[in-house]
């Protein structure tokens, strides 16, 4: 039985596509962006929790 060849693709569709996303991003994070910006305070909220879970394992203050 033959197995289906699959083309890989190249460095430069990879390329093209991470200009793209970088540029014009999609509905989701354009939504999260909205959603951020509305709660400042949230993003301060995860990063006191993720640098205190920091702080715990490795003994040092800050990120």
């Amino acid at each position: 039985m033959r197995e289906r060849i699959v083309p890989q693709r190249s460095i430069f569709d990879q390329a093209i596509d991470l200009l793209i996303s970088i540029f014009k991003p999609s509905r989701k994070l354009k939504n999260m962006d909205i959603v951020i910006d509305a709660n400042p305070n949230m993003v301060k909220a995860v990063h006191a929790d993720e640098s205190f879970e920091l702080i715990q394992y490795t003994f040092h203050f800050g990120v």
